[in-house]
């Protein structure tokens, strides 16, 4: 009889040490796939002057480049529109505290403006353009400046939400943080919407967090990140699937 439950044991754990080392290997197989789609994004802010012309790291972000049939295939990068949203009029307004700040006359200020910077997987960088921005949804689609420049992966938008209590994966830049051919992932579950319709996730994010993708083992885009509870950084909320797959699909209007 001991022997009986030692070899039954032993079974055991020959199936589920077999089923986490499947897991983990289709985890690391889809891993490498969503992490060359992620897009890391800097929005830069010149400062004209009539001697000068400032450049300022002025916010992060991050996106991810999708398929879409209303756009561009493997140029489509998926983002949040407060980070897209130019503030140029804004700032113009803020420039006295900017020149306090970066030591710029505020007499000799001509201009501000902004442009946005995408760096890929391996780091290198390019210009991108917004194309589309909705305030409601908090989204915004950008693509390549460069018209031969393409998404070297990109995923897809899930056709059904994920279940309550799924484990989902978020790849991000939280507070900026990126380098060249490393991908900082995290995972946590979908706990349901809230009373606004947003995707509730226990997922860590912070200020960088947003436009970052969510997605479900399939590596099928189930969110966007576009605000984290600043006092617990453990909970992140997301865009609704249904928003994402609306603003997609409707007419591409600027």
């Amino acid at each position: 009889m001991a022997r009986l439950l030692l070899f039954i044991t032993i079974i055991l754990s020959i199936i589920v040490f077999s089923c986490a080392r499947s897991n983990n290997q289709d985890n690391t197989k889809l891993i490498q796939k969503e992490h060359k789609a992620t897009i890391y994004l800097k929005k830069l802010l010149h400062i004209e002057t009539y001697d000068t012309h400032t450049i300022i790291d002025h916010s992060f972000a991050s996106g991810i480049c999708m398929k879409s049939d209303a756009y561009h295939n493997y140029r489509t990068i998926l983002s949040v529109e407060h980070f897209c949203k130019d503030k140029s009029v804004e700032l113009k307004k803020l420039i006295g505290e900017l020149s306090k700040v970066y030591n710029i006359s505020e007499a000799d200020v001509i201009d501000v403006s902004y442009d946005i910077d995408g760096m890929k997987f391996d780091g290198t960088s390019y210009k991108l353009s917004v194309v589309k921005l909705d305030d409601k949804s908090d989204l915004c689609i950008l693509t390549f400046v460069d018209n031969d420049e393409l998404c070297e992966e990109s995923i897809r938008i899930a056709k059904s939400f994920p279940q309550q209590g799924e484990k989902l994966y978020n790849i991000a830049s939280p507070m900026s943080i990126f380098m060249p051919n490393v991908a900082l992932i995290f995972d946590g579950y979908y706990a349901g919407l809230d009373t606004n319709d947003n995707m509730m996730l226990t997922i860590p994010a912070t200020f960088g967090s947003s436009g970052s993708p969510v997605f479900d083992k399939r590596g099928q885009l189930v969110s966007i990140i576009t605000k984290t509870v600043t006092k617990f950084n453990n909970i992140a909320i997301g865009v609704n699937l249904d928003e994402i797959r609306e603003f997609i699909n409707n007419d591409k209007d600027k």
